[in-house]
């Protein structure tokens, strides 16, 4: 196996705007700071040179970063902690669910049994990637 994100042990610090960059560890080196302090909303900043300071990144922009401590996972509903086990990477994170409205009643559609209970799910993400 011959894939970077499999053989190294250390990601290199930066931006990944896609999964190529993520799966060859060679994001971008934009130097970015993870702010972790509100642990419901994890956010990521990058200096901007025009507004001279920081400003948040757009977790819908970018596949995933790295701030040299963390490796971040970018999804439509923020950034979370995105570990490695062995071959697999896995992250925790939150889903809204997609309803389905018959007349006057909205019924969650989470598939596969699972029950809603109000507002976001929790899940574990398994990612599969392609060797």
């Amino acid at each position: 196996m011959k894939t970077p994100i499999y053989i190294t042990e250390n990601f290199k610090p930066g931006i990944y705007y896609d999964f190529n960059q993520f799966k060859n560890n060679s994001p971008d080196t934009t130097s970015i700071y993870i702010d972790s302090i509100h642990t419901d909303k994890i956010r990521v900043m990058i200096w901007s040179e025009e507004k001279e300071k920081n400003v948040l990144l757009d977790n819908k922009s970018v596949y995933a970063v790295h701030d040299g401590n963390f490796l971040l996972k970018a999804t439509k509903m923020g950034f979370y902690e995105l570990k490695r086990e062995g071959l697999d990477f896995y992250f925790f994170g939150q889903i809204a669910p997609k309803f389905t409205i018959k007349g006057n009643t909205m019924t969650p559609d989470l598939g596969s049994g699972r029950r809603y209970r109000s507002g976001l799910e929790w899940l574990c993400f398994q990612i599969q990637y392609l060797f």
